[in-house]
């Protein structure tokens, strides 16, 4: 929630951030979402010290299409990388911050 409350601020110029419920339907927590699921990629793998300029621009440009996809019914991609990030980060979705009826 930090990384949206500065997203809000730095980037769209709202001081008071939403609600957290209404947060959690925002573009900017979707997307902060996706990027640390594409941390956790990073960390598990070869990291990003070894990735060039254009990976790691084509990576957040992935997490930015992962991040809308959150919004409806999944992503329909042969990128492995991207699929595995977007899984990551819908699970943490559905299951840390919208968890099912009666967990």
């Amino acid at each position: 929630m930090t990384v949206t409350a500065r997203s809000f601020r730095d980037e769209f110029g709202v001081m008071a951030m939403p609600s957290v419920k209404d947060a959690m339907y925002s573009f900017p927590f979707r997307f902060a979402l996706c990027s640390y699921a594409l941390a956790l990629h990073w960390a598990t793998s070869a990291g990003h010290q070894t990735a060039t300029v254009e990976r790691l621009r084509n990576d957040f440009t992935d997490a930015t299409y992962a991040s809308y996809a959150t919004f409806f019914d999944g992503l329909i991609t042969l990128d492995r990388k991207l699929s595995e990030f977007y899984n990551i980060s819908e699970w943490m979705l559905r299951n840390l911050f919208f968890p099912p009826k009666g967990a």
